[in-house]
């Protein structure tokens, strides 16, 4: 796993924002949790989603980045092996689904006994660095085969700092990555994994 990349990222209009996960700030950024949402849209089962980081929009970091919305919440289908997802955040209580592949969980992945959500822990962002998108690339394993410059992307490997494995020890060793990719234009979110 690349050095640098020991906690989650937010990539951002070329800066970066390092996310320290146990550490309490001014703002309720956080790790995991219960989910607060309402989903509607394409079904999925028989495992609900993980909610893995939120992000509070009242940080100043977000300023004039979204005006509608109190939080940012990052799911991924960790039940669902090699999950690939698409959601549209309606409200601070509704998210959309609008495609996850595969939509039927698995009762043994990605290890026996996983957590039917993480606990929650408070999180703080760092200061902002100049970070141009080529350089961010090489923070994670696999270039994009589009274009995200112009998008928010928020990077989560596994860490200690979590209190749970994300993938188990195989995964964990490997470094395995969710991404993020937010259009904060329309509020759509692609969640997807990357590994070596």
């Amino acid at each position: 796993m690349p050095d640098e990349l020991l906690n989650p990222i937010v990539f951002y209009k070329n800066r970066i924002y390092h996310i320290k996960v146990g550490e309490k700030g001014e703002y309720s950024h956080c790790f995991g949790g219960e989910s607060l949402s309402e989903f509607k849209g394409q079904k999925f089962a028989p495992r609900k989603l993980h909610r893995l980081l939120t992000l509070d929009l009242s940080d100043p970091i977000f300023i004039n980045i979204y005006k509608k919305l109190e939080r940012l919440e990052l799911y991924y289908g960790f039940c669902y092996d090699s999950c690939e997802l698409n959601y549209t955040i309606r409200n601070s209580m509704t998210i959309e689904v609008n495609s996850i592949e595969p939509n039927k969980s698995d009762d043994d992945w990605p290890y026996d006994c996983y957590p039917s959500s993480f606990e929650q822990k408070y999180a703080v962002l760092s200061r902002p660095e100049e970070c141009k998108y080529n350089v961010f690339l090489d923070l994670i394993w696999q270039n994009f085969v589009d274009d995200y410059s112009d998008k928010m992307i928020i990077v989560v490997p596994p860490s200690n700092h979590y209190g749970v494995s994300l993938w188990g020890e195989m995964g964990d060793d490997e470094g395995v990555q969710v991404v993020f990719v937010v259009d904060t234009t329309s509020n759509t979110v692609q969640a997807f994994n990357q590994c070596t």
